[in-house]
């Protein structure tokens, strides 16, 4: 009997240690996670820097009237040609492009409010240019803004240093 007590007890002193050192671990990981988190954090700090404060962006809409196109010369990704006259912005996107292309373009910037920078996006145009449909988009296809609050809620979900408390205005 005395034999079993030593061998369990030598079984909990191993234990033990392995869940000491396991503490550790995840102590490491849990730091290793926290600067990883910073270090995105000023990265998307800087590419937001970097392409400006203030980004004029341009979504060429799908037209009903193919022969409307007729009048659209050329898209690059920085400039469009209408008529005679060329226009350049920070990104252009083609009839083509994606709720999600749009959306991808501009979710640092979004994202730079959880470190508390304000962030604001406008969308701009005449009348039918495909606004609401940017910034809302359809039930099964959704737009910019609710891309962004799921992005947002998380971002906030997914840490686990921070909590975050969420108020939204219009």
């Amino acid at each position: 009997l005395q034999k079993e007590i030593i061998n369990a007890h030598m079984k909990l002193e191993k234990m033990e240690t392995k869940c000491k050192e396991e503490a550790r671990n995840i102590r490491t990981m849990e730091d290793r996670y926290i600067m990883e988190k910073m270090t995105n954090a000023e990265l998307r700090k800087k590419i937001c820097v970097m392409q400006g404060n203030i980004r004029v962006i341009c979504r060429v809409r799908p037209l009903s009237d193919p022969n409307q196109y007729a009048q659209l010369k050329y898209i690059e990704d920085d400039k469009i040609v209408v008529d005679m006259h060329e226009f350049e912005f920070d990104k252009v996107f083609a009839p083509d492009s994606s709720q999600l292309m749009v959306f991808e373009e501009i979710e640092d910037a979004v994202l730079t409010c959880m470190n508390g920078h304000r962030v604001s996006i406008l969308a701009y145009g005449q009348t039918s240019s495909g606004k609401t449909f940017t910034i809302e988009g359809t039930n099964d296809n959704r737009g910019v803004n609710y891309r962004a609050l799921s992005s947002l809620f998380k971002y906030a979900e997914e840490s686990v240093d921070t909590s975050y408390e969420f108020r939204i205005s219009c």
